[in-house]
């Protein structure tokens, strides 16, 4: 009874804050190509991680064999399979130590979201340039727009201590990752997670109001 006692001590101590765990595996299950997309793919292995693949966003298959999708925003897209293959193509993501697909899947499908997103913030852009835009132009600091995700972010003062929480995007200029429990993904390669990332946010599956940013 001791020894139970004990390892569950531990493995309350070990558990991530808010209930967060990197249960898809995100640092290892795929990684980036040799695009300069890092900011987008952080967010959608952070988004991935905190709400699992089926609840990033709400989909219904259409008869055209495209899909209607619902943003945590309430923001719907209608998406063409053609789009989606621009996308994967745009994307530029392959499998790693991932045993199955489907979060790579889910990624592709969050990438097209992006750019249609995007098309909606600027007046007139098309989808090609909406997906040239996630390729080193997105700002890093408000990208969770992109995935309708404002109501789910948690930011953090610079240099804040992230390392023993899941679902963390955090960047240093251009360079930008994906952190859990202090372990990172940059550019594929898993270390450990660097003070030196000083900008950070948490994509949380509830947003809280007492979590003003200026208190963090």
């Amino acid at each position: 009874m001791k020894v139970k006692y004990l390892l569950s001590l531990l493995l309350l101590w070990a558990a991530p804050a808010n209930g967060q765990t990197d249960y898809s595996g995100m640092v290892n299950n795929f990684k980036q190509g040799a695009r300069d997309n890092a900011a987008a793919i952080s967010l959608i292995k952070a988004a991935i991680a905190a709400f699992d693949t089926g609840h990033v966003y709400e989909e219904k298959p259409l008869a055209n064999g495209g899909w209607a999708i619902t943003l945590k925003n309430g923001t719907q897209h209608l998406m063409t399979p053609q789009e989606l293959e621009e996308a994967i193509r745009s994307a530029d993501l392959y499998l790693k130590d991932g045993k199955d697909s489907s979060a790579l899947k889910c990624a592709w499908k969050c990438y097209a979201l992006m750019a249609k997103q995007r098309q909606l913030q600027v007046a007139g852009m098309g989808y090609a340039d909406a997906l040239q835009h996630l390729d080193g132009q997105a700002d890093v600091e408000t990208i969770y727009e992109l995935l309708g995700l404002e109501k789910n972010i948690k930011k953090f003062r610079n240099g804040a201590y992230v390392e023993n929480l899941c679902a963390i995007v955090a960047w240093r200029g251009k360079d930008v990752v994906y952190s859990c429990n202090g372990i990172m993904d940059r550019k594929g390669k898993q270390i450990n997670m660097s003070v030196f990332y000083r900008g950070r946010f948490q994509v949380v599956d509830e947003w809280d109001a007492d979590l003003n940013p200026g208190k963090m």
